[in-house]
């Protein structure tokens, strides 16, 4: 439901719409940003950021083993749902904590350059998805070790991952927004997705719930890392995965549109 006084005029909404024109046609600026984070974090690292795969790697051992010893579960069906879900969260969290902070962080650029500010939103998304890249060195590890299931249905995630990412990628930019304008919004984000993380099947199943299944189906982001793990282990996701899916994209980035082209100028003033 979108409320009257978040109603853009159509002059906003045109603008709005052509700062997220702009900014997407400008990639190469984002993309060459983003990759500039990363090799500016790991200067003069041997390894560089594959210290993210390797941290990846010890933490899904430590915890796959550990889990599975305590809870009598097999290694073989837990730690690759185990790695899939930490990469997906990883991801997930990334983007909107650091979402949450991209304008303030890019507060003197706002000001002095004039750049569209959604631009701003996918330099962020951008660099975390590069992150997501090194660490899927682990989930090849994974297969490897445990003969995850390599088959046609694997060859879905080229469709499953773009939507998962649409699914999502909508969050950082309201967040983003607001958080510009009440500062104490990241640190709320950040507590509420601890608590998310809990009732989100990662370091759990989905099917260990039995018939308390619906406290993970009503999580959304049940859904978006359902889209990206399920065809890595050789399943499909299911008609549910799907339609959550398609219902966040729509109606999240409907309202993200309608809240973006509103608010989109009074950005420069909130920093």
């Amino acid at each position: 439901m979108t409320l009257p006084f978040m109603l853009p005029r159509a002059r906003d909404l045109r603008l709005g719409l052509s700062d997220i024109f702009e900014a997407t046609l400008n990639w190469r600026l984002w993309t060459a940003l983003g990759w500039h984070d990363v090799r500016q974090r790991y200067r003069r690292s041997t390894i560089g950021p594959f210290w993210l795969t390797l941290t990846m790697g010890i933490n899904i051992t430590a915890i796959g083993l550990l889990w599975s010893l305590i809870f009598n579960i097999s290694t073989h069906d837990f730690v690759p749902h185990l790695c899939l879900g930490f990469m997906t969260w990883y991801l997930i969290t990334g983007m909107i904590n650091e979402g949450a902070m991209a304008f303030i962080a890019s507060a003197g650029l706002i000001r002095q350059i004039r750049q569209p500010i959604f631009l701003y939103m996918l330099w962020t998304i951008w660099r975390n998805l590069i992150v997501f890249g090194h660490n899927f060195v682990v989930y090849v590890v994974v297969v490897a070790i445990y003969q995850v299931p390599v088959n046609v249905n694997t060859a879905l995630v080229l469709v499953t991952f773009p939507l998962a990412m649409l699914s999502i990628t909508w969050v950082p930019c309201v967040v983003g927004m607001i958080s510009t304008r009440y500062r104490d919004i990241p640190q709320i984000v950040i507590s509420v997705l601890n608590i998310l993380f809990y009732v989100t099947p990662i370091i759990w199943r989905r099917d260990q719930l039995g018939d308390r299944q619906l406290i993970a189906d009503l999580n959304p982001l049940t859904h978006v890392v359902e889209m990206i793990s399920a065809p890595l282990t050789g399943k499909l996701p299911t008609l549910l995965n799907w339609e959550c899916t398609f219902a966040l994209i729509l109606f999240g980035w409907g309202f993200t549109v309608l809240f973006f082209s509103r608010f989109r100028a009074r950005v420069p003033y909130w920093l």
